[in-house]
């Protein structure tokens, strides 16, 4: 597997949805490796898609 570029497109992700150092920014980046090694594992994007939207909708609850 590409664990460079899961750590890379996870920090990039992170820095999608926030524009400075914090505890946010890995929070999101965290979520950005899980897409990343969830697309490398199913070589599918809608399961990315799925959990994108599922972690969208807990911030709704």
């Amino acid at each position: 597997m590409n664990f460079l570029g899961i750590f890379v497109s996870g920090i990039i992700f992170g820095f999608m949805h926030v524009s400075s150092f914090t505890p946010t920014l890995i929070m999101y980046a965290a979520l950005g490796w899980v897409l990343g090694y969830s697309y490398l594992h199913f070589r599918d994007i809608r399961y990315d898609m799925t959990l994108h939207f599922l972690n969208n909708a807990l911030s709704l609850i």
